[in-house]
């Protein structure tokens, strides 16, 4: 109770002959109360439930602002006699998907009623005379096909250029689907949070003035004139009230899951204390999550640390035998004619994308394997035969740079 946070959702979950009642906070998702019944549930078995909650919030001074539910006939009553104060707002999901499984049920009659038009052929290649019902066939054979197809369209919230063509193309002939989804639109609007509970039952008015004037579709939306759509606009009008009750919906979730995963859980007191377990696994969350987090910022501070020790070791230990690498992806850089000439000028060999003394040095040495031997062949550079090279002793007092006959000859000329 310590995040109460005052809006709740209630919702029962049925698992073979059980019922669990549940409360949930729907802003902290933390599940707050619970009841275990061995029958279905009736509206005293709620009414008791929820007043023996309201002692515990009496007990702490605690609120309640605000329920959601689904549409069930057992909550309405109850909560007007528990919580008078409260607002009860009618989950959003469940009453658009009423209205959906509606329009799609119309559409699924329209693809019936086009079926029964089909004209009836018989089998193998139609005749001559045939040819003008086989093509018809054909015709109402792919508009059910894209009737299935492409039924989603007529539901879906938002639609993208290309899908209102589609649509278009495949409700042709057809102007009450196009109808059906012109008032799914209007639908949509009326759950839209820049207006005001009393703006949105305007426009609801309106609509369903609308559809009264459409006998054919009105029969198929009779779900827009239930009083459960009006109470699913309180949300309005309270920004904090959460329009679905998706927190309870995630606990019966869980629960379901649990019963899966251990089968043999299925009598009274075992859900009890299953339920139980869980709750107190939710609320030591807080404190485990900040025990994990402090862990491994521990952890990642040790790791930084060995890391910058092992850093630290590797740069003294080959301190003074680094050298800078080429990078292997980097492209060779083309010298210029000025670059050429005196690279030539210096060593006698042109300069290519290599340097001079790479380019001096270039072969390729391959093996072939030729009578049982290995037979060793050096191909030279394309730049010309290799230049003669003179013993080290007759390069004494020379520059580095003339190391060829040529250079040497010159430099003892020049002495």
């Amino acid at each position: 109770m310590a995040r109460f946070s005052g809006y709740l959702a209630a919702d029962e979950v049925y698992d073979g002959p059980f019922c669990v009642l549940a409360i949930v906070d729907n802003r902290t998702f933390q599940r707050l109360a619970y009841r275990v019944l061995e029958r279905d549930p009736k509206e005293q078995d709620v009414r008791e439930f929820f007043s023996q909650f309201k002692v515990h919030l009496d007990a702490r001074g605690l609120m309640v602002l605000g329920i959601t539910t689904d549409g069930s006939s057992l909550y309405p009553e109850v909560i007007r006699e528990v919580f008078p104060g409260a607002r009860h707002q009618i989950c959003q999901f469940h009453v658009l998907k009423d209205i959906i499984e509606a329009v799609l049920h119309a559409v699924a009659k329209v693809r019936k009623e086009l079926k029964a038009k089909q004209p009836a052929l018989p089998r193998g290649r139609p005749s001559k005379a045939n040819q003008a019902q086989a093509r018809k066939a054909k015709r109402i054979e792919q508009r059910i096909a894209d009737l299935f197809d492409y039924r989603h369209l007529f539901v879906q919230h938002h639609l993208t250029p290309v899908e209102k063509r589609t649509l278009q193309r495949i409700t042709r002939g057809l102007p009450h689907l196009r109808t059906l989804r012109q008032i799914m639109d209007e639908v949509y609007r009326l759950f839209d949070r820049r207006c005001r509970t009393e703006t949105a039952l305007a426009r609801l008015g309106r609509l369903r003035r609308r559809v009264r004037r459409f006998k054919r579709v009105g029969r198929t939306l009779s779900k827009l004139f239930t009083p459960n759509l009006e109470k699913a606009l309180t949300f309005l009008d309270d920004r904090l009230l959460p329009a679905t009750s998706n927190a309870v919906e995630r606990s019966n979730r869980r629960f379901r899951k649990a019963q899966r995963s251990v089968y043999c859980v299925r009598t009274a007191e075992h859900i009890r204390q299953r339920i139980a377990l869980d709750m107190e696994r939710d609320q030591r969350a807080p404190h485990r999550i900040a025990t994990v987090h402090t862990l491994h910022l521990a952890r990642s501070d040790n790791k930084s640390r060995n890391n910058d020790a092992t850093v630290s070791a590797n740069l003294t230990k080959n301190a003074g035998r680094y050298r800078e690498q080429p990078d292997p992806r980097a492209r060779p850089v083309r010298a210029t004619r000025s670059e050429r000439s005196s690279a030539t000028h210096r060593t006698g060999w042109p300069a290519g994308p290599r340097s001079a003394a790479s380019a001096c040095r270039a072969r390729t040495v391959s093996r072939t394997a030729r009578n049982g031997r290995t037979h060793r062949t050096r191909r030279r550079s394309a730049a010309g035969p290799r230049p003669e090279r003179i013993p080290w002793e007759r390069t004494a007092g020379l520059p580095r740079m003339s190391c060829t006959a040529d250079r040497a000859a010159e430099a003892r000329a020049n002495a």
